[in-house]
């Protein structure tokens, strides 16, 4: 289960960053009175947030980011870059990121904006050139994603049973709820979205 930090302070990491912006991002909350604590690494306890440079992962950064969204150390996952293609914040809403948040924000509209993302919101950073009608993306489970990424792979719903240990019904129900999500009838569309969105159409790598 997904735990919040204490009280009143949201506990932040910072993932598969370089270290100058780790030091560069704690010292921005080093007041022993911010609302805002930032931890040098994933703990076992858990974060609030995990922030996420997909611009820093060289490979596969959609599917890194699917499994820190479904880490259970990891209350929310959150964008995090300098700038940002549309399409890259867009996926990212949709496969689960609770939000995009620049690296060119003040101090003190990072910590409220990590705030409103601890409370539940679902923030993009003015800065950012992110989709502005977020109530209308479709935002899709993890294992929802994992079935349109493995159609587009070109797996069949029995291989997907086989390779996910799930019922055929049960894959059947979740490429049902996905295409309704997308607003798509067929394999084709799942493969076409699958790629419009920048993701890796390869088997993924562990």
């Amino acid at each position: 289960m997904k735990r919040p930090g204490r009280s009143g302070v949201t506990t932040v990491a910072l993932i598969d960053d370089v270290p100058l912006l780790h030091a560069g991002l704690a010292s921005l909350f080093t007041d022993s009175s911010s609302s805002v604590r930032v931890v040098e690494s994933l703990p076992a306890s858990g974060v609030d947030v995990a922030l996420f440079d997909m611009a820093c992962t060289a490979r596969n950064p959609h599917d890194r980011l699917g499994r820190l969204i479904a880490d259970p150390r990891v209350r929310s996952v959150v964008g995090f870059s300098w700038s940002a293609d549309p399409v890259l914040v867009e996926s990212a809403l949709i496969q689960g990121a609770a939000g995009y948040l620049s690296k060119r924000a003040s101090a003190d509209d990072l910590a409220a904006d990590l705030r409103r993302i601890h409370a539940g919101e679902l923030v993009i950073a003015r800065e950012l050139d992110g989709p502005r009608d977020v109530a209308r993306l479709p935002r899709l489970t993890p294992r929802e994603l994992d079935m349109i990424l493995s159609i587009a792979r070109g797996r069949t719903n029995a291989e997907i049973a086989q390779e996910l240990h799930l019922s055929i019904n049960s894959v059947k129900s979740y490429v049902r709820n996905a295409y309704r999500k997308l607003g798509i009838t067929r394999r084709s569309q799942a493969v076409a979205w699958a790629a419009s969105q920048g993701y890796s159409l390869h088997a993924a790598q562990g």
